[in-house]
């Protein structure tokens, strides 16, 4: 059985993807499938449709999703925010059709942000994306 992950937001279930559930500092995947508008309930009950991205993992560790038996069965799938969907898109074109077998890097990073409950600008855990490393050939 997988090693839980020692986080509080861990102790909730969560439907899709969330940076507390990248093991390593970064995972390299491979979109499999992007749907385009996926219902979903945000913080405070409201609900929208939402980009969300299904990959395989290449490189690095993702805690995986478990099945009713207790076995994992793939990954959580990553909701796309604008900013990532952006990344993507300078690396792949804008077309989501065309993503499915390339590589992109998923790393943890923190960002700053309003959040009206607060009442101010706080800092909170995000999943970003960037374009894998390329090896340079040294002749």
């Amino acid at each position: 059985m997988p090693q839980a992950i020692d986080d509080v937001d861990a102790l909730f279930d969560h439907t899709y993807l969330r940076s507390f559930h990248l093991l390593t500092s970064q995972v390299l995947v491979e979109v499999i499938e992007t749907k385009g508008k996926v219902e979903m309930t945000l913080p405070g009950g409201v609900k929208a449709r939402k980009p969300v991205m299904w990959f395989k993992v290449i490189q690095g560790s993702i805690e995986p999703e478990i099945d009713e038996k207790g076995k994992a069965a793939g990954w959580k799938p990553l909701v796309l925010n604008a900013t990532n969907a952006g990344e993507i898109t300078k690396l792949y074109g804008r077309k989501p059709s065309q993503w499915p077998g390339k590589q992109i890097v998923l790393y943890q990073t923190q960002i700053r942000m309003y959040d009206k409950e607060a009442g101010g600008m706080v800092v909170r855990d995000c999943i970003r994306v960037r374009a894998p490393k390329v090896e340079s050939k040294e002749s």
